[in-house]
């Protein structure tokens, strides 16, 4: 276990690394918290039908970004052993998984009404979920786009233009959410579906800002497509990698998911006030799974310089910030 303890550099590089990465985090989880501000502001069905709505369209997808992750380390290891064909091969692959994970959770988020209804739902509310759920399938594959090459710019260290991209969707979001959910700027007044459209809207706008921003480092990469991309052996070889990291997201999930589900049945009232404190929850958990993002690109950097004690290091550097944060969260939310 002493070979895991990091040093004061390894702690440093950690929330070196980890600090834009969270904020990253923190700023796609508060794209909900903005939603939810806006639409609790027109009515309890509306808050709702968004609670729900965006439970299942966020589940949907959550295995594929578990999934994607692998596509992480691969990238960081084959930058820290300098291997420019072998980072672009699993850049490209990772852009073909992205693909096959989006056509699953539009698949799932078609299911939407369906199942909300044969699990108790108010039928009104179910309907403003699936509602909403439609209204963000087309977001979903630019969604996935972006984490992808979120993914390759953090495994460089480039993680300025990722915050830049995330802090303007959120501006964007916000905008919108104004115009459509409250019917300003001269537009009509759409509440949940305006929130929707926002949501779709901003994945959208990340998607380009995050091409924009990665192209002047990995245009070559992203041009250079052969028939290597699409082997099928690395790439469920990357499958069989991130499946297990997706399923456990997949059931991290299922948890608050069932609990949302639970509230519905009690009334619609139970599952706005709900939504309100699952947001909180979710907030604090993006902390941790954004510095696990970070030790994941120090700890891969390292094993592709062949540095064992380094990687060793970053993997306990990543531990000790992730535990060290929810222990105080842990605090201040018993003291709220």
């Amino acid at each position: 276990m002493r070979a895991f303890v990091p040093a004061r550099a390894d702690l440093a590089a950690t929330l070196r690394l980890a600090t834009p990465v969270v904020l990253v985090q923190v700023g796609m989880m508060a794209m909900g918290v903005v939603d939810t501000a806006f639409v609790g502001r027109v009515s309890e069905h509306a808050l709702a039908a968004v609670g729900l709505g965006g439970m299942w369209s966020w589940g949907s997808m959550t295995f594929g970004l578990g999934a994607l992750f692998a596509v992480g380390p691969l990238l960081a290891q084959a930058h820290g052993a300098g291997d420019g064909p072998a980072f672009g091969r699993a850049l490209r692959r990772g852009l073909v998984l992205v693909v096959a994970h989006s056509a699953l959770a539009i698949a799932l988020q078609m299911l939407c009404e369906p199942v909300l209804l044969a699990s108790g739902q108010h039928p009104e509310v179910a309907a403003g979920a699936a509602a909403y759920v439609w209204r963000t399938i087309p977001g979903t594959l630019p969604f996935y786009v972006f984490a992808v090459l979120r993914e390759a710019l953090q495994a460089t260290h480039r993680v300025r233009p990722i915050v830049v991209v995330i802090v303007a969707a959120n501006l964007l979001n916000v905008l919108v959410d104004y115009a459509l959910v409250w019917g300003r700027l001269g537009l009509p007044a759409m509440g949940a579906d305006g929130a929707a459209w926002a949501t779709t809207i901003s994945r959208a706008a990340m998607c380009v800002g995050i091409v924009a921003a990665a192209w002047p480092v990995l245009g070559r990469e992203l041009r250079d497509w052969s028939r290597a991309a699409f082997a099928w052996p690395p790439l469920v070889r990357i499958s069989v990698i991130g499946a297990p990291i997706g399923g456990q997201m997949l059931l991290e999930f299922t948890g608050f998911a069932a609990m949302m589900v639970l509230m519905g049945r009690l009334g619609v009232t139970e599952v706005a006030a709900h939504q309100v404190t699952i947001l909180l929850a979710a907030s604090a958990f993006m902390v941790p799974l954004g510095v696990s993002q970070a030790a994941g690109v120090l700890v891969g950097n390292a094993v592709g310089r062949s540095d064992a004690p380094g990687a060793r290091r970053a993997a306990g550097a990543g531990t000790a910030v992730g535990v060290g944060f929810m222990c105080v969260t842990a605090v201040l939310f018993r003291a709220a």
